[in-house]
């Protein structure tokens, strides 16, 4: 398994814009078979939403509809632009892409993107080789102090979500969102507002698994820990 590291695509999507920082790593991995051929996959366990499954990653998949087993349409394209670097190696990106088909007029939106030097593919339509450099955790040291900076969301903000085949339970502040069927005609989203701190960690204890002895001195009636509703309506 290898680390790749990813820019995220900021909220609301329609920005079109990935955040400058690679804040976010998804796992490559190679799966030898019985009859000695290989096939790659990519893997990605976060991000609130990601495919519940690993998505290929062969010369024949940029640019195909993947549905991974909870109905998630997912699929990897190559980006336009083409750049030089400094030892004069022509670089490129993949975007991995999700698209919700039951909404109407739903259409492809970009979610990660990372340089294919570190994910490297052998796909037809891509000429250059570039070598490939070796991650390891300690690569993403640079990542922790923007996570805990003071003013950083992660920091001030009770972000929690919890992903299953057919449900994804959120928890944003005092508002608990649970969506069941999801990515199907018949999607059902329930809201919950926990008023009382001692209801917020109770539910961070029965349906998280955080330790109520974890959530002491959580204070929701302090505007710092309070998350605004558009900003997370994503998850």
């Amino acid at each position: 398994p290898t680390a790749v590291s990813c820019r995220v695509q900021h909220f609301p999507s329609n920005r079109r814009k990935f955040r400058t920082t690679q804040t976010h790593v998804i796992i490559s991995v190679t799966v030898e078979h019985a009859d000695g051929k290989c096939t790659p996959y990519l893997v990605d366990v976060g991000l609130g939403e990601p495919p519940l499954g690993p998505l290929k990653y062969d010369e024949d998949s940029f640019g195909v509809t993947q549905i991974t087993s909870e109905g998630m349409q997912s699929r990897i394209v190559h980006e336009n632009r083409t750049w030089v670097d400094g030892k004069g190696v022509r670089r490129r990106c993949a975007i991995l892409e999700w698209k919700k088909q039951h909404q109407k007029d739903a259409v492809w939106e970009p979610r990660l993107q990372w340089d294919l030097a570190e994910a490297p593919t052998t796909h037809r339509h891509m000429q250059e080789t570039v070598p490939k450099p070796v991650l390891t955790l300690e690569s993403f040291d640079y990542v922790i102090p923007i996570l805990t900076q003071t003013n950083s969301t992660f920091m001030r903000k009770i972000i929690v979500c919890k992903l299953t085949p057919d449900t994804k339970v959120t928890m944003t502040g005092r508002e608990l969102k649970i969506t069941r069927r999801r990515f199907q005609s018949d999607e059902h989203i329930e809201r919950r507002t926990l008023i009382p701190v001692e209801e917020v960690r109770q539910e961070l204890e029965s349906t998280f698994q955080i330790p109520l002895d974890e959530t002491q001195g959580v204070n929701l009636d302090d505007p710092a820990w309070a998350s605004t509703a558009h900003l997370w309506e994503h998850l």
